[in-house]
């Protein structure tokens, strides 16, 4: 999958723990994406996938260095979101987010 797509794929799974929390829902994005393996969303997982997408989104429209367009924001989202994923815990998840910025 290219990383155009890998990105909408994962934009997407970020949009539904985001609406999903807020409803009181729990996301399962597993039907709707057929082509890519995606695991079953716990609510810890759910909680750092929002957290990943709140922390990105801020500095993708906020940071200042990224408005030269050196780096490619959507590649590193791309990168870090099956590290977000795999993390067990708030030290993995703290890496995953170190690994981004």
């Amino acid at each position: 999958m290219q990383i155009s797509a890998r990105f909408h794929v994962y934009a997407l799974l970020v949009l539904l723990s985001l609406g999903a929390a807020a409803h009181g829902l729990r996301a399962d994005a597993t039907s709707l994406v057929h082509d890519f393996s995606v695991p079953a969303l716990n609510p810890a997982t759910t909680e750092r996938l929002m957290g990943f997408g709140r922390l990105w989104g801020f500095l993708k429209y906020h940071h200042p260095r990224l408005g030269y367009g050196d780096l490619d924001w959507d590649a590193a989202f791309v990168e870090t979101v099956p590290q977000v994923l795999a993390a067990t815990d708030r030290d993995s998840y703290a890496s995953a987010l170190a690994a981004l910025l």
